[in-house]
């Protein structure tokens, strides 16, 4: 299993709660927990495939995309079929259309600042089962 940026995450740890600043306030999410691990890197970093799956949807919505997403990415596991990742706050997603199959470690895509964004960042997500969990559980962090 791959990481999807070379970085280290920040911001917020999976399963912390929003802070209840203005921004959070405004947008409805203060209080509620963040399900994903957000990695700082300028826009334009490249963004790879953690492990075998296939695209289920892109969005290209700017900012008024699912969730404040922007742009982002759900794909499927091909190695169990039961693990989903999302990718958000996309700058560039070229390659990607559904049905698409990336391999392991494989670009696809360049992280941005797109939707409810304040800095660039990877926001990235995984959901097993429909029940979100902890990227870092992942690689054995």
């Amino acid at each position: 299993m791959y990481k999807p940026v070379k970085k280290r995450p920040i911001s917020f740890d999976f399963d912390d709660v929003y802070s209840r600043t203005w921004f959070f306030r405004v947008r409805g999410l203060a209080g509620k927990q963040h399900n994903a691990l957000d990695y700082a890197c300028p826009t334009g970093t490249s963004v790879h495939a953690p492990e075998r799956m296939q695209v289920h949807e892109v969005v290209s919505g700017g900012w008024r995309a699912y969730r404040g997403y922007g742009k982002y990415i759900r794909a499927i596991s091909l190695e169990d079929k039961e693990t989903e990742f999302i990718f958000a706050h996309l700058d560039v997603v070229p390659y990607a259309r559904k049905g698409k199959i990336w391999q392991a470690n494989e670009l696809f895509a360049w992280s941005g600042n797109t939707g409810w964004s304040t800095n660039p960042h990877l926001h990235y997500s995984v959901k097993r089962n429909g029940i979100w969990i902890d990227p870092n559980t992942l690689y054995g962090n």
